[in-house]
C-alpha cells in the first residue's frame, strides 16, 4: 500500500475534485524513472474512479480462509460499476500491461 494513501480508511470526510485531463496526462507521460524518489510519492495520494475491464488491479479479499487476516491479490476485475482505486494501482496497471483506465 502507497505510503499515505490509508488516510483514506480513517478519514472522517474526503473533498472531491475532478482532475481527470491532469491525471490522464500524468499516467501518459509517467515513467519508472520519476517513481524512483520516494519524494513525489506524496503526489500519488489520490482516488481515482474507474471501469475495469478485464484489467489488472490489487484486489482486498479473504485469500486464506475463515477468521484470517485479509491480504489483497493481484487479479483480473471486471465491473459494470465504477470502482474506486488508488492512483498507484493505475499507474502500476500501465506498467503491467502497457494500458491505464481512462
Amino acid at each position: 500500500m502507497l505510503p499515505g494513501i490509508r488516510i483514506f480508511i480513517t478519514t472522517k470526510s474526503v473533498d472531491i475534485y475532478d482532475v481527470c485531463e491532469e491525471i490522464r496526462k500524468l499516467i501518459d507521460s509517467i515513467n519508472l524513472t520519476p517513481l524512483q524518489n520516494q519524494e513525489i510519492w506524496d503526489q500519488f495520494v489520490v482516488l481515482v474512479q474507474i471501469q475495469p475491464d478485464d484489467d489488472i488491479l490489487p484486489a482486498w479479499m479473504n485469500y486464506t480462509g475463515y477468521n484470517s487476516p485479509f491480504p489483497f491479490g493481484i487479479n483480473h476485475i471486471i465491473s459494470t460499476a465504477l470502482l474506486w482505486h488508488a492512483l498507484s494501482d493505475n499507474i502500476g496497471l500501465k506498467f503491467l500491461t502497457g494500458n491505464q483506465q481512462k
